[in-house]
């Protein structure tokens, strides 16, 4: 998988929103040991390829399940246990409930498309950013009039 990311940024560019969405949300839920990457592990990556110069070390449940073949947990093996608990807890244990809080945690959301969960918030969360973009350009443009 390596630097997909870091390319999609590089050629799109830094006004184009990023936004990495994971389906199947409602299976982990009913079935935690399926879990194949923990979430934190795809923020972590995020941070890690679309702020290399802001991102902190991964929290220690970001490496669980990592095998020796790359960034999404190598051949694919589980945690022990199986489970991989989220910071998010209190909220949705499968959104970005902490984004603002953390670089990469306001670009990644689980979604189920099964149940609808997690869709209004990637919407919302995507279009909060645009606005923000827009307002930034606003600001950029009457400042320099």
């Amino acid at each position: 998988m390596g630097t997909w990311l870091a390319e999609l940024r590089r050629e799109l560019g830094e006004e184009v929103v990023l936004h990495v969405v994971g389906t199947k949300a409602d299976i982990v839920a009913r079935e935690p040991g399926r879990r194949e990457v923990p979430f934190e592990r795809c923020i972590a990556y995020v941070a890690e390829n679309l702020y290399p110069a802001l991102s902190s070390t991964p929290p220690v449940t970001a490496t669980a399940g990592e095998g020796s073949g790359g960034v999404w947990g190598g051949n694919r093996s589980r945690a022990a246990s199986g489970e991989v608990r989220s910071p998010a807890a209190g909220s949705s244990k499968r959104s970005s409930g902490f984004w603002g809080q953390d670089v990469g945690w306001d670009c990644c959301h689980e979604i189920s498309a099964e149940s609808g969960e997690g869709v209004d918030e990637v919407f919302r969360v995507v279009t909060r950013k645009l606005v923000e973009q827009a307002r930034k350009r606003e600001e950029d443009g009457a400042g320099g009039a």
